[in-house]
């Protein structure tokens, strides 16, 4: 739902207003008043009052840009501060999050998850190569746009909200969907934990649920990272979905990352491999019965015997023989004969009556 305006003013854009808020930042709904196009701006809470925080801030803006060249990476278009002194990154505005469409319309079928999956896995393995990690991949930064395309934007969000930490806290991560060692303060975070992390989100849009609860669920936060550090993956629990795949999902959140996949393009791959089930639905879930027969109650059914069909008589038909040429002319001249003779007969009886 959007929110109020903001107090600042942001040059060159107007009608903002808020459509999302983060622990770093407060993204805006807005219009390039010079482009007449709408546009998301994301406004950090911190202020960068010094030369050098800006320079920084454009310096990591402009990674993010390049990687927006790349389908699956939601766009920047451009940085801007805001009028007390905050940075802000011009983004392409998207539809809604997965985190929304999940909460309004449930699971999501095998075939979108695993499309959501390939474009997920190939737009990290971009970021990947170009140093970028992104480092809080969830439901909640997957979005979809107006065309019903996949993206993932907040890439780097941690970096870009302190600007002069290198500390990442659970602030700047959806607990969730961390993986053990960044729960454990081990790392701020790597390739191997966007695969934890992937694995997780797609988890959740297939189950409706987060694999280990949250930190609202039993224990607290001490229960999730317990959870998250020891805890086997627990079943999805849906008969249309491939065993195959969660058996991508469990190595993805490996508690060591030397057991997950080995990069982006190989879990991508995996997935890729899935086979599709025969019987499988597009809903969450399917309820198999089984019907028990008692035999007693079963009626027999009657034995039909054929019946012995007796051959019938061969029909006799009368011959019939052919009248050749030499046949008619012998009839022809009988018949002219038995003429001539009985002219002569009345010829006769005229004759004597006349007399």
């Amino acid at each position: 739902m959007s929110g109020p305006g903001p107090s600042f003013v942001v040059d060159g854009f107007d009608d903002l207003r808020e459509i999302g808020r983060g622990g770093s930042a407060t993204v805006y709904a807005a219009r390039q008043a010079e482009l007449r196009r709408p546009v998301a701006i994301k406004v950090l809470h911190v202020e960068l009052g010094d030369t050098a925080a800006r320079r920084r801030f454009e310096r990591e803006c402009s990674v993010l840009g390049a990687l927006g060249d790349a389908p699956g990476i939601v766009p920047v278009y451009a940085t801007a501060y805001t009028s007390d002194g905050r940075g802000c990154i011009v983004m392409r505005l998207m539809r809604e999050s997965l985190a929304d469409m999940l909460q309004r319309e449930g699971p999501l079928s095998f075939d979108q998850v695993r499309a959501i999956g390939l474009s997920a896995t190939a737009a990290l393995g971009h970021s990947h190569a170009r140093g970028v990690v992104h480092r809080d991949v969830k439901p909640a930064n997957l979005l979809i746009s107006d065309f019903g395309e996949f993206a993932l934007g907040d890439f780097d969000i941690a970096s870009l909200g302190t600007m002069t930490s290198t500390t990442v806290t659970h602030d700047s991560m959806s607990p969730p969907h961390a993986p053990p060692e960044r729960h454990r303060g081990e790392s701020s975070g790597g390739p191997s934990g966007d695969i934890w992390s992937l694995g997780s989100t797609l988890y959740t849009l297939l189950a409706g649920r987060q694999p280990f609860g949250s930190a609202t669920s039993e224990g607290g936060m001490a229960g999730l990272i317990e959870r998250v550090s020891n805890d086997a993956v627990p079943p999805i629990g849906r008969d249309d979905v491939p065993r195959e795949l969660e058996a991508v999902l469990r190595r993805a959140m490996a508690k060591d990352p030397i057991d997950r996949w080995p990069d982006m393009a190989s879990m991508g791959a995996a997935l890729a491999a899935v086979p599709v089930l025969p019987d499988r639905t597009s809903g969450p879930a399917v309820v198999r019965r089984t019907v028990v027969v008692d035999p007693a109650a079963v009626v027999p059914t009657p034995t039909v015997r054929p019946v012995p069909v007796r051959p019938s008589a061969p029909v006799t038909r009368p011959r019939v023989r052919a009248v050749g040429p030499s046949r008619v002319v012998h009839l022809t001249t009988s018949a002219v004969i038995a003429v001539v003779v009985l002219a002569a007969i009345a010829l006769a009886i005229r004759l004597a009556i006349g007399w």
